[in-house]
């Protein structure tokens, strides 16, 4: 019978990993997941992938996973031929595993950090789903976190500058890793991600407000009032411009969009 395998996994602080992308005019990317437990995942997996005991189809699978944990092809391509040539030291670990912290498929986008009133800060977990965010891919999520933090005897995200320690059997080992790699390539099916909407977010204030390139693009800003994720029973307030009138908007008709305390003027060509 094989040995247990121990796995020690060194986890760097928040600020020396963290990537907050920006999409879309200035939306920033929220992480479903506390950023330290996206790096344990991919680093989990990867120290598996690399064994000489590991089934071909574990590997494959596994490094298919964390290759779409990453955000561009360069790295993904970088990532195979690493695995390929073996992974031997705690800094190339930690290397590759930092590219997978920001999932394209791992978070949201929305207003900027100190904007936001709900924001969980300190590397805490995204507690409400996004209205528009699929409900499958939320649970995929979840299940990577319940996972891994089952596998380390985690009840929360692993501490900055502490080993993350886990010891199974080499089977028990492959079986989380075919687990944990299923779940990913199950997020990664979901291509539009990730997205904004502005309908998913409200102004504390309970003002309406609007976002029209036709005009200008009238994004909240830090000195407006504060959002946070909207909830079912709340009302949509973002103003969507498809929801107006065409006969209206084809003849120029004026639309007030109320945002702080400006008009906005819709001047439309016509048809």
């Amino acid at each position: 019978m094989a040995d247990p395998i121990t796995l020690t996994i060194p986890i760097p602080a928040t600020s020396s990993i963290r990537a907050t992308p920006r999409f879309n005019r200035g939306w920033v990317y929220h992480h479903v997941l506390p950023v330290r437990t996206y790096y344990l995942i991919a680093q989990t997996v990867l120290r598996i992938v690399v064994r000489p005991d590991c089934p071909a189809a574990v590997r494959t699978a596994g490094v298919d996973g964390v290759a779409s944990m990453m955000q561009h092809g360069a790295n993904r391509d970088r990532l195979r031929l690493a695995v390929t040539e073996g992974i031997a030291d705690d800094a190339t670990f930690a290397t590759q595993a930092k590219l997978c912290t920001t999932p394209p498929w791992g978070g949201f986008l929305g207003p900027r950090e100190s904007q936001r009133a709900d924001d969980p800060r300190d590397d805490g977990r995204e507690p409400r789903r996004p209205l528009t965010f699929p409900r499958t891919l939320w649970e995929d999520i979840g299940a990577l976190r319940s996972t891994v933090w089952g596998v380390f005897g985690l009840s929360s995200a692993p501490e900055a500058h502490v080993d993350a320690v886990a010891t199974q059997g080499v089977d028990a080992w492959h079986q989380t890793v075919a687990h944990v790699a299923g779940r990913l390539l199950a997020a990664a099916a979901l291509q539009d991600w990730p997205r904004h909407d502005h309908a998913d977010w409200i102004r504390l204030d309970d003002r309406e407000w609007t976002a029209l390139p036709a005009v200008r693009v009238a994004q909240p800003r830090v000195t407006g009032a504060p959002m946070r994720l909207r909830q079912a029973h709340e009302p949509v307030r973002y103003l969507d411009p498809r929801r107006y009138d065409a006969a209206a908007l084809r003849h120029r008709a004026p639309v007030y969009l109320a945002r702080h305390d400006l008009a906005w003027h819709l001047a439309t060509p016509e048809a």
